[in-house]
């Protein structure tokens, strides 16, 4: 065996020795662990949409612009959403996908979001379903800061726990609704919201409107 050979084998073998020392000085690997459902969580099965959750101000008054998965349930609260296996993301990517969600509700947020409670889901399913509101009709005219000059209102829904939902026109012409009206709807929810409704879309907290209904059917 020539003195290069040897050479050239003594080096592959340190740096094989090498990397498994460095692999074995890692120790056992940390696996992720579930989260701690609490004795007082109660079985859920709820309906609804997924959001980017309201951030609540901190302590300065601040309020973060990052994305928090959650559910807008068709009990028209909000929920923070984890997965009990702790090797899954939550959710899926799409906003305003209707899903089922199925799992344990702990009743009390993290503090951190406008939330009624956090899901500990088991399983979350996207659904093809329209999403059934009850609420009073409710004209709104545009007052976002910047908006283009809007004279005229557009009907809304607004529920009784204060989420507004624009209607979309085409699917309303020649129903005679007028402010005030009370109703009940099926509706699919838009997805991309439609340019023209822009300027009511971006309206204090009070008046926001949580998307647009195409309404599939009305009493």
């Amino acid at each position: 065996m020539s003195s290069s050979f040897r050479r050239l084998a003594l080096g592959l073998l340190l740096i094989c020795m090498t990397a498994s020392a460095q692999y074995n000085s890692r120790g056992p690997e940390i696996r992720p662990t579930p989260p701690i459902i609490p004795a007082n969580a109660k079985d859920i099965v709820l309906k609804g949409e997924q959001v980017c959750l309201r951030r609540l101000p901190d302590s300065s008054g601040r309020i973060l612009l990052d994305c928090a998965i959650g559910l807008r349930g068709d009990d028209d609260q909000f929920y923070g959403l984890r997965s009990a296996d702790p090797t899954r993301l939550s959710g899926f990517p799409e906003m305003n996908l209707r899903v089922r969600v199925v799992g344990k509700l702990i009743p009390h947020g993290s503090g951190e979001f406008e939330e009624a409670g956090q899901i500990i889901y088991t399983t979350i399913a996207p659904i093809d379903e329209p999403k059934a509101v009850t609420g009073t009709v409710v004209c709104l005219y545009p007052r976002a800061p910047g908006s283009r000059s809007v004279k005229e209102c557009r009907n809304v829904i607004k529920t009784d726990r204060g989420l507004r939902w624009g209607l979309d026109l085409s699917s309303l012409d020649a129903r005679g609704l007028a402010p005030g009206d009370r109703i009940s709807l099926e509706g699919d929810v838009v997805r991309n919201v439609p340019e023209d409704w822009h300027p009511w879309m971006f309206l204090s907290d009070a008046e926001r409107i949580e998307g647009i209904l195409k309404v599939r059917s009305l009493k």
